[in-house]
């Protein structure tokens, strides 16, 4: 009897990982409605953010973020405040010209009236010599539902590759 329990319970792992093999991998379950609509609200705000740097317009680029909003910058940076930020952006537009920006989402969390995501990014610009010049990178984004529910950036940083 007990040769039997061993060989059956031999059986019974060498099939399991069969099994498991053969099976396809379960696709992730999609996002809640509310997820979904946070994140369609928030891709609205993302173009906006687009066609702002697009158009050169600090204003509308400002318009993206909440009040409370500060830009983590490298080497412990930050920007924090509309009139600051409206500086900032306003500076670094004159500096650089209209660009061409592309945000691509990997990850999104959806926390109250709080929503985080992280993504990619590509920046499409002319450089002084007038040749094309590209640059990119990975962000992460803090967004705040505002009252009338669109969202605004709170806090955005790049985050290393």
């Amino acid at each position: 009897m007990r040769g039997a329990l061993y060989t059956l319970a031999w059986v019974v792992s060498s099939l399991v990982p069969l099994a498991a093999q053969s099976q396809t991998p379960a696709a992730p379950p999609a996002p809640s409605p509310e997820v979904q609509e946070a994140m369609s609200r928030i891709d609205s705000s993302h173009a906006a953010y687009i066609k702002a740097f697009g158009d050169g317009n600090a204003d509308e680029v400002v318009a993206v973020y909440d009040s409370g909003a500060t830009e983590l910058l490298a080497k412990g940076r930050a920007v924090h405040g509309l009139s600051a930020l409206h500086e900032y952006w306003g500076g670094w537009i004159k500096s650089v010209g209209r660009i061409k920006l592309s945000l691509v989402r990997d990850e999104f969390w959806l926390l109250g009236d709080r929503a985080f995501e992280t993504g990619r990014y590509t920046t499409g610009y002319k450089k002084k010599d007038g040749t094309d010049g590209t640059v990119g990178g990975n962000f992460a984004i803090q967004w705040k539902r505002q009252g009338d529910g669109s969202w605004k950036i709170l806090n955005p940083f790049d985050t290393p590759k």
